[in-house]
């Protein structure tokens, strides 16, 4: 019985906090204006003019319902997420295609002043347009060792990490309850 109400406590809580957090996401609205030589962006009050020569890293990534664009400049990382899916139901279908069609604008001049990093770790590298990391022509491209792997040796590493976490927490319960 005390198990049970723990448990059921737990999910109660955890209900609460994820529906406050919703709450607190659905009522920002990004800004965004663009001309041939600056971006203007514009969340929760914040003006972003960022010109744009001084990008220097563009990542679109995401899925069907699920957006990442991420714009990093020499002095901040600008963030923006849309989605409509059961974990992101921050945004409309409308906003996806808005975001799309900014990618799509900026794709002429993406192709001009970037080169496209290649991530091996992708399953099925086009799912949504333009999708993609984006770094500018002037810096060399460094990648991480999960971006190197191929997606059956990011699974064999993930089950690998896995197995050693079990392994250790059934020594640290032995340990502690068979002394």
């Amino acid at each position: 019985m005390p198990l049970l109400f723990g448990a059921t406590t737990t999910v109660g809580i955890s209900i609460i906090i994820l529906k406050q957090l919703t709450n607190l996401v659905r009522e920002k609205e990004w800004i965004i204006n663009i001309d041939d030589k600056f971006l203007n962006l514009k969340f929760r009050g914040i003006n972003h003019h960022i010109q744009l020569s001084d990008i220097k890293i563009i990542k679109n990534l995401g899925n069907i319902g699920l957006r990442y664009l991420t714009i990093k400049t020499k002095n901040n990382v600008i963030k923006i997420r849309v989605g409509n899916t059961g974990l992101a139901p921050f945004s409309k279908q409308k906003d996806i295609d808005e975001l799309d069609a900014f990618v799509q604008y900026l794709k002429p001049y993406i192709d001009k002043h970037f080169n496209e990093k290649v991530l091996k770790n992708i399953v099925q590298p086009n799912i949504i347009p333009n999708f993609g990391v984006y770094v500018v022509k002037e810096e060399k491209i460094k990648y991480s060792i999960i971006n190197r792997m191929k997606p059956w040796q990011v699974v064999v590493f993930i089950l690998g990490i896995l197995v050693l976490i079990m392994i250790l927490f059934v020594n640290i319960m032995e340990y502690i309850f068979f002394k």
